[in-house]
């Protein structure tokens, strides 16, 4: 049996890949799910890229201010390419959710986008008193030598 190999490269800028979680590939589609650090540093996003020969586009699935939790859940994205995901998602705003999307396909694009449907959220856990909405972290860069 013969496999058709070919590496193109499916997603380029300045940010992260995480690689311990796991890819989800859309060979019908010619799409990968994968998660990345898109909007900012320390914001995990599930996202999509095509690597169709006629595009190569990438878009974030998941809302900004939301991160992608995966340390205390195994680092699997439970992705099905025809329905949608759930995920586990946090902030310093607010708890864990565990959340399912639906991922949406048009005519006008080959990425889809994502609708959330459902949440779910921890009975009984309530955020520190010290934790602020408009508390962020900050981000120190350096370059070594």
């Amino acid at each position: 049996m013969v496999t058709d190999i070919r590496e193109r490269i499916v997603t380029h800028g300045d940010f992260s890949v995480c690689k311990s979680t796991s890819l989800v590939i859309d060979k019908h589609r010619q799409l990968v799910y994968y998660i990345a650090n898109v909007a900012t540093p320390t914001e995990w996003s599930v996202c999509v890229s095509s690597y169709g020969e006629t595009t190569n586009d990438m878009r974030s699935l998941t809302e900004k201010g939301l991160s992608f939790k995966g340390e205390r859940a195994c680092h699997n994205l439970c992705l099905l390419p025809s329905n949608g995901f759930a995920c586990w998602m946090t902030s310093l705003s607010q708890p864990p959710q565990c959340r399912y999307y639906s991922l949406v396909f048009s005519k006008d694009s080959a990425l889809p986008t994502a609708t959330l449907v459902a949440q779910i959220g921890l009975n009984g856990y309530n955020l520190p008193a010290t934790v602020q909405i408009n508390d962020v972290p900050v981000i120190v860069e350096y370059l070594s030598k």
